[in-house]
């Protein structure tokens, strides 16, 4: 049972259009029970028939837009449009063509008969007329039997027989000036009548058009129906009008009244040939004339009914034995018209069943990978555009996968590089340890997530500070895995040696003339380059340099290790300390030699790597030592820790690139 609460819900689902329509359809309905006391409906129902068609037009849409998003029914409505209807558009203008043909044909064999009937019997008058004028002339006069014999004797034998009726008029009438010969209207009927004047008198001869005259007009083609025109439809009452139209016993042609029970009918009507032997039905007037004025009566109307096999045959009779070669031919045009249509359809539908699989198959599959399936694989069934398009997205689906398992590779990568960017993070100096004087600054920025390039500062006592700087050969895990290797076998020496370190740096510089230790920093750089051979693979290097600071001498005992060398610019003079020996990691038994300097107060100490002085710009030119050097020399009187900025910041300007060429790292030291 519907309630009350289904009905609000469907009344508030309904569009505004919808609800329209149902107030103006209830409101026509109400008035239209009402309409004995006179309410006017014509508005309403008006609006209600004009919102009615625009919901019309709406539904059709939707059913449109619904039947019209499947392709297969897009593709089948297009070859529908295509080729169907162009082909059932030409039959139809074939029938029609045919149709018109065979009554054009039909009524010009019976007007020409009529034109042939009309000629007869005019020379037939002609000649009854001329041979009584001879008689007259002779003196003697033929009645009205003679001449009727006279006329019959001069007709074809199609006419001969007929009710042929000839007389003699002594006073012609006054409208017969010259001969006439057509259908003549009288109170009897029509009359098929042929009028020679002779003088002041005429010979008039006539046959009546009855069954048997219209019978042999045209034999062989059909049945025939003549009717006389039997006046106009212009005065006629409307109800008269109303009357004509539902009853079968007239035929109205424009404003003119046929009776079809006046008329006469004639002719044989054989049984079709064969399925299309369809009968044909065409009307021609003919020009009656009215006897007693001789002015133009209205027309009287000839129906012919005929076949096509009838008019094939009166067409073709020429062609003798051969008269059915041209139907033949024609049918065999025909047949083969229709096998190739036949054959066009199943090639469409074939042609469009395969296009709507492939789609579906590819929107299938879409759907199989929007719900996360990259296993799934369109079939590919056969060898044209649509299944490259299948085998394209099979393709793109393994591409997808392997993409996706690349992008798990590369965050479980990346996760693995944090974790390695936060560890080397700690292998880097947390603090600058804090000397007397001695200002120090060290940076680094690694071209990738992790570093290959090391800088540390390693406090030996109060006094005595290891300031290291390396870079190891290549960037990314592997040079960052050597370096966290470098810095730990550092500070294995380190703790080992510490005190031997700063007693012989310290006997080199407290007061001391004995040169420093054989065995001081050269001998634990020797050491680590043994080390670094022995656990690193062949072609692996890093360079290195360390040296001891003194904080109360300012000495500084160093061995460079085939790294670029650090400078101490001191007023407009730099020295370069060079002294050492060869990278660590290719020579087992490289000698390595140190040497001793001392930094004056006021001097810059400068560590770097290749990744400042060698990155190059657009155009292919490095940043240099000589713009490393104008730039420190601008900028010597400001803090170390700005000056290191300003020498990575320089950098980065100078590549113009937002990815680092290499890594970068400098440390900058004052004496003070």
């Amino acid at each position: 049972m519907i309630s009350a609460s289904s009905i609000r819900a469907f009344w508030r689902a309904r569009t505004r259009l919808e609800k329209t329509v149902a107030v103006l359809g209830a409101l026509s309905a109400l008035i239209e029970l009402l309409r004995v006391r006179g309410l006017p409906a014509g508005l309403v129902e008006f609006l209600a028939v004009m919102a009615g068609f625009a919901l019309a037009i709406r539904y059709l849409r939707r059913a449109l837009l619904s039947l019209m998003w499947r392709l297969r029914h897009r593709l089948l409505i297009t070859y529908l449009f295509i080729g169907v209807v162009p082909v059932l558009l030409l039959l139809t203008m074939a029938a029609l063509a045919a149709y018109i043909f065979y009554g054009q044909v039909a009524t010009y064999l019976v007007g020409t008969e009529v034109e042939r009937a009309k000629q007869e019997l005019r020379l037939a008058a002609r000649a009854a007329a001329y041979d009584v004028d001879q008689a007259r002339a002779a003196g003697g006069e033929p009645g009205q039997a003679a001449l009727t014999d006279l006329v019959r004797m001069r007709l074809p034998p199609r006419l001969a027989d007929l009710q042929v009726a000839a007389t003699w008029q002594r006073q012609r009438p006054p409208w017969l000036n010259e001969e006439f010969c057509g259908l003549v209207v009288i109170e009897q009927g029509a009359l098929l009548r042929a009028a020679i004047p002779l003088g002041r008198s005429a010979l008039i001869a006539g046959i009546p058009v009855d069954g048997r005259l219209v019978g042999r007009l045209a034999p062989g083609v059909g049945t025939f129906h003549f009717m006389p025109a039997v006046g106009e439809a212009t005065g006629l009452t409307p109800e008269q009008r109303q009357q004509i139209a539902i009853s079968n016993d007239w035929v109205r042609v424009g404003d003119r009244l046929y009776d079809r029970r006046g008329g006469v009918q004639a002719g044989v009507m054989p049984p079709p040939a064969n399925r299309l032997d369809f009968v044909v039905q065409w009307a021609v007037s003919a020009n009656t004339t009215e006897w007693n004025t001789g002015k133009a009566a209205l027309p009287a109307l000839l129906v012919v009914y005929s076949r096509p096999s009838l008019l094939n045959a009166r067409l073709f009779t020429t062609l003798g034995e051969f008269s059915k070669l041209p139907l033949y031919g024609l049918a065999a045009i025909a047949v083969a018209f229709l096998f190739i249509e036949i054959f066009s359809l199943l090639i469409g539908v074939g042609l469009t069943r395969s296009m709507t699989r492939a789609i579906a198959d590819l929107y299938e599959g879409t759907l199989r990978v929007h719900a996360g399936d990259l296993t799934w694989r369109i079939p590919v069934r056969s060898r044209d555009q649509l299944a490259s398009l299948a085998e394209s997205f099979n393709t793109m689906t393994v591409s997808i996968k392997q993409l996706i398992e690349e992008q798990k590779e590369k965050q479980r990568l990346q996760l693995e590089l944090d974790v390695a960017r936060d560890v080397q993070a700690n292998l880097f100096p947390k603090e600058v340890p804090t000397l007397n004087r001695l200002e120090l600054m060290g940076l680094c920025s690694p071209a990738r997530s992790v570093s290959g390039d090391y800088y540390d500062f390693v406090p030996l006592d109060e006094r005595n500070l290891a300031l290291v700087i390396g870079d190891v050969a290549g960037k990314g895990i592997s040079a960052a895995l050597m370096m966290a290797g470098l810095q730990s076998m550092l500070h294995t020496q380190f703790d080992v040696t510490r005190d031997s370190l700063v007693r012989r740096a310290v006997a080199g510089d407290g007061g001391s003339t004995a040169p420093p230790a054989a065995d001081g920093v050269a001998a634990l750089v020797g050491q680590l380059n043994r080390q670094l051979y022995r656990q690193i693979s062949k072609g692996r290097f890093a360079t290195f340099f360390c040296g001891i600071y003194d904080d109360d001498t300012g000495e500084l005992t160093y061995t460079n290790a085939g790294h670029l060398p650090p400078m101490i610019l001191r007023g407009g003079a730099v020295h370069r300390l060079e002294k050492g020996g060869v990278v660590l990691g290719i020579f087992p038994g490289a000698h390595y030699e140190q040497e001793t300097v001392s930094l004056q107060p006021g001097d810059l100490f400068l560590l770097f790597t290749d990744g400042i002085t060698e990155p190059e710009n657009s155009y292919g030119e490095e940043f240099g030592e000589e713009r490393l050097l104008v730039l420190i020399g601008r900028n010597a009187h400001r803090p170390v820790a700005e000056i290191a900025e300003l020498v990575m910041s320089a950098v980065r300007e100078w590549t113009g690139s937002p990815e680092l060429q290499d890594d970068m790292t400098v440390v900058v030291a004052r004496r003070r």
